[in-house]
């Protein structure tokens, strides 16, 4: 978090106070409100953002969720959020080392994401130039508040059916998911394949059941699961980590004064001697621990959270596919991928906090050694074996009704989220629609069971349990659904920003910007060029484009001059000509021109590389 008091209306450039959000020491610094009339419409704010451990692979990436507040100095008052506009941001610098950055603006403007435009792990740091709509400070002089921009780190649930469910015969003892055969009986996991699917629950052939020995804690059984209810087809991000003391006292501190009462959380006995850390100091809340994990948090905490920072909480079907991917599940499976802890490095350490074994780093996780750092498919650390992951619940009525609205980035003046679809109360006895997964650390001791620390993927003991309200082993962490587009606009939006890159090629080509050239490539590119041998790698294409010491002529016009370009997934090719011309020393200048089929790649969402580059000359 970071956070600048503004000293002038007109011309406020302030330096901020660095804050580690998380574990991953994600970080907003520097950060300045460029010139402020009254009266423009747009707030421009300066930033560097950095963080360790990035990635970007094939599979997914991680991104920092950003949004921006306004606190007024009143203390009665909640802090104001403001939209993001939808254009007019920028990378201004990238650190040594660093790729390009993506910044991706929510559809509905309540923040933005912001992540590695290239193949890349490692630390990161960009310089931003953000936009924001100033009409949610209202009427309040802007020398009369506190700014503080937040970043959450989350990693990208990619799109893709999956599996519910764990196939271990004891399993169906912990009210596992299943598919229904024959007279109610399990037939293998259930296959998740449409976002909006129906889905019917019971004995019926074909349906999703499960067994609830205690209805209160496992569910109803009944359903039908509606098309709205999230269910993890569709792409979202989640969290990295639970949410942290750190990051919940920067939401504590952005309350008003009425709406604290309602949302601290460390007032109960020996709070401090289980692993809590909040205080307060008759101004502002801190953590002495801001890193660690937040527990003593309810479901309705959490959810305010969730509507304070424009994300939301997560379902079940979420929790699994988040943990499991697309893979089918082995039995008594943990979220890191094996059905065992023998590997397992990650652990809370006799002084609470949260750590890995002496010579492991998070630095070294790979998707191929998941199991030593406990990270789920999608990259997501701890969703077992910190603390209880609370979740939607698709055992109750209460938990069905949910539709996956995001949070607006306001809470009402009690503190509480205000999205109706949201189940909310914190009595086991009350309308209920969440529960919990994965299990979570009790006090330092206590022998390890079924859910102390680590509970598998698919079992559901306390799925549908409405109870537990702040407790030494609860959590919390949030989701945001990634906007879906019909297949038509993303074909459309891909055939854009490829026609864009032929653009660019063609333009870098012209310039002599070499390195602009190679980059259109995928790492793992080959270009068929005429009369040589296939060239495969970025040195092998910067070679052939980059021209040779003496060269007696040089490329002054270049233009690709597509036919057909077809979309097919994150596969696409395009075919057509192209023509150009080069000028030698003596001003002669010869015109030629060539046909070509080009695959293209999306190596990103919404970013497209060239894979296989084939063409040779046509007479002209």
């Amino acid at each position: 978090m970071s956070k600048t008091k503004l000293s002038r209306t007109l011309c406020a450039i302030l330096l901020c106070i660095p804050f580690a959000l998380s574990a991953t020491n994600i970080q907003v610094t520097g950060t300045t409100l460029e010139p402020f009339l009254k009266g423009d419409t747009t707030l421009f704010v300066r930033c560097t953002l950095a963080w360790d451990n990035a990635w970007h692979d094939h599979y997914n990436h991680d991104a920092a969720w950003i949004f921006l507040k306004f606190k007024p100095t009143p203390a009665e008052f909640n802090s104001r959020h403001l939209r993001v506009k939808s254009k007019g941001h920028s990378v201004l610098h990238a650190g040594a080392g660093s790729p390009g950055a993506i910044i991706e603006v929510s559809p509905d403007a309540v923040g933005l994401f912001v992540y590695p435009s290239l193949p890349y792990r490692g630390p990161v740091q960009w310089t931003l130039r953000l936009a924001f709509d100033p009409a949610a400070i209202g009427n309040f002089d802007l020398n009369a508040g506190e700014w503080n921009l937040h970043a959450l780190e989350m990693v990208l649930a990619p799109a893709g059916a999956f599996y519910l469910g764990d196939p271990e015969p004891e399993a169906i003892q912990a009210a596992t998911f299943f598919r229904s055969g024959a007279d109610g009986q399990p037939d293998g996991p259930f296959p998740v394949t449409d976002e909006h699917q129906v889905i019917p629950v019971g004995d019926q052939p074909g349906g999703l059941n499960y067994r609830a020995s205690e209805p209160e804690y496992q569910g109803d059984r009944a359903g039908p699961i509606p098309a709205g209810f999230p269910k993890g087809v569709s792409a979202f991000y989640v969290m990295k980590y639970e949410i942290t003391q750190g990051q919940y006292v920067g939401f504590l501190n952005g309350l008003g004064t009425q709406a604290s009462y309602f949302r601290a959380n460390f007032s109960g006995k020996n709070y401090a001697g289980a692993r809590g850390s909040i205080g307060f100091d008759g101004k502002t809340y801190s953590a002495q621990s801001p890193q660690r994990p937040l527990n003593f948090v309810s479901w309705d905490d959490g959810c305010a959270f969730a509507d304070w920072a424009g994300l939301r909480p997560m379902t079940e079907f979420e929790f699994e596919k988040a943990c499991r991917g697309g893979k089918p599940p082995i039995s008594h499976e943990f979220p890191w991928g094996t059905a065992d802890k023998t590997q397992l490095a990650r652990f809370v350490d006799r002084d609470d906090e949260l750590k890995f074994k002496p010579g492991v780093d998070e630095s070294q996780l790979r998707p191929d050694n998941r199991a030593v750092f406990g990270a789920a498919a999608c990259g997501a650390l701890d969703l077992a074996g910190s603390l209880w992951e609370r979740v939607v619940s698709a055992g109750s009525p209460g938990g069905r009704a949910f539709r996956g609205t995001h949070g607006d980035g306001r809470t009402d003046g009690y503190g509480s989220a205000t999205n109706t679809d949201w189940p909310n109360g914190d009595n086991e006895q009350g309308p209920g629609g969440f529960g919990y997964r994965g299990g979570g650390y009790y006090e330092h001791g206590k022998p390890e069971g079924d859910f102390n620390p680590h509970s598998p993927t698919g079992w559901r003991n306390f799925a549908a349990w409405a109870g537990g309200p702040r407790s030494i082993a609860y959590g919390f962490r949030c989701v945001r659904s990634v906007d879906p587009k019909t297949a038509d606009e993303q074909t459309a939006d891909a055939g854009s920003t490829i026609r864009t890159a032929i653009a660019d090629f063609s333009k870098n080509l012209v310039a002599g910007n070499y390195d602009a050239v190679v980059d259109a490539y995928c790492p793992d590119a080959k270009i068929f060029p005429p009369g040589l041998d296939i060239l495969a790698g970025a040195d092998s294409i910067r070679t052939y484009w980059t021209p040779r010491t003496g060269a007696t002529s040089k490329i002054v016009y270049h233009k690709v001059l597509p036919e057909e370009i077809s979309i097919a997934g994150n596969t696409a090719y395009d075919w057509g000509y192209y023509e150009g011309a080069s000028k030698n020393e003596a001003g002669e200048t010869s015109n030629w021109r060539g046909k070509y089929v080009i695959v293209w790649k999306e190596t990103a969402p919404g970013v497209w590389k060239i894979y296989l580059d084939c063409w040779n000359r046509t007479p002209n």
